[in-house]
């Protein structure tokens, strides 16, 4: 496996671009922060925000564009960014990642189970733990984002560090369809409540998303499942105090054990932080999403589904939570072509 180190990943970028899709890759190697700290602003939480409902996903209506259109694939990782000034900005892919899009379009008949031949996740009991000492990695790269939207609600998600400024989380978190963006974002990573945030509350700078989350709804979720990732870029390198998690693509994927940790509205005291794991089976692991059985609830989007390597200590980031069936939980995998896009931002 292929990893890029902190101090060289710029310079070892174009290399990892080049082999992205022979082996598998990572970037921001998982890091313990040095410690908490009460950030430097005088943010905080509008306690009593909605948290972010999962969306509904139908496996039958997943639209699997790969392949049918030479140009749409590509135009769906242009990306669009919000500035905090409220400006919006478009950036079409990179060369390399579209060299990573059309190598997927040549090899698009992937092998693996389809929706309706693999079996389902069975929801059973409530395994999920409260985690009480959030200062202690991992858990305090993982936060609560707050975001205001444009008609003045507020509501919440999960979402996690996978840099010193970089917070991964879904673009359902950041955008809605019917009213677009949100106007305003804050991050507490490793919050233990609204009024316990032992590394502070942080404000946004840029927020990042997929224009195929964007231009490919069609009215269901499953036709923009691929695309639920965004990327919050905070004013202040959080962390370096929180530490943050690896991400990996790996296209050999199986079975796996699979870690979650989020901040679910369903359990008290708000704001509180609480961890679940799962086995996943090989069949439940797609091309672009992966079913798992391990515990979630409202508020819970934007989770960072993670492995736990017991050689290497390293801890990364596969997939993210987005969605529900009937049955189970939904986590958007994160792909050749989206492991580059975020490449291409990391700070």
């Amino acid at each position: 496996m292929t990893r890029i180190a902190t101090a060289c990943m710029t310079s070892a970028l174009a290399m990892l671009m080049m082999t992205a899709h022979v082996h598998a890759q990572s970037f921001g190697e998982s890091r313990e922060g040095s410690g908490a700290r009460t950030s430097t602003s005088a943010l905080t939480f509008r306690s009593g925000g909605k948290a972010l409902e999962p969306r509904q996903f139908d496996p039958a209506e997943s639209s699997r564009s790969s392949g049918l259109d030479e140009e749409a694939p590509v135009d769906a990782y242009t990306t669009v960014t919000r500035t905090k000034g409220g400006e919006e900005i478009r950036q079409p892919p990179s060369e390399s990642l579209q060299r990573t899009i059309r190598g997927k379009q040549q090899g698009a008949a992937d092998s693996g189970t389809t929706a309706a031949e693999a079996p389902r996740a069975v929801f059973g009991r409530d395994d999920r733990v409260r985690v009480t000492d959030t200062t202690q990695f991992p858990f305090s790269a993982v936060g609560i984002i707050e975001a205001v939207a444009a008609s003045g609600e507020v509501y919440t998600c999960s979402g996690a560090l996978i840099g010193p400024r970089t917070v991964l989380t879904t673009a359902s978190c950041l955008y809605d369809h019917q009213g677009g963006w949100s106007d305003q974002f804050l991050f507490a990573p490793g919050a233990n409540t609204y009024d316990d945030t032992p590394f502070g509350v942080y404000d946004w700078e840029t927020a990042h998303l997929l224009d195929g989350y964007i231009s490919g709804f069609n009215g269901s979720y499953g036709s923009v499942l691929p695309y639920d990732v965004a990327l919050l870029i905070l004013s202040e390198p959080a962390g370096d105090y929180a530490g943050w998690f690896g991400v990996e693509y790996d296209p050999a994927l199986g079975a796996f054990n699979a870690n979650i940790l989020g901040y679910p509205y369903d359990k008290e005291p708000a704001a509180s932080q609480w961890r679940s794991n799962c086995d996943v089976p090989a069949a439940q692991v797609r091309p672009e999403w992966i079913e798992h059985g391990c515990a979630t609830s409202f508020g819970t989007g934007g989770a960072p589904i993670y492995t736990y390597d017991t050689a290497t200590r390293e801890r990364s980031i596969h997939a993210i939570d987005v969605a529900e069936t009937a049955t189970s939980n939904i986590a958007t995998r994160i792909t050749g072509q989206t492991f580059d896009w975020m490449a291409g931002y990391w700070k």
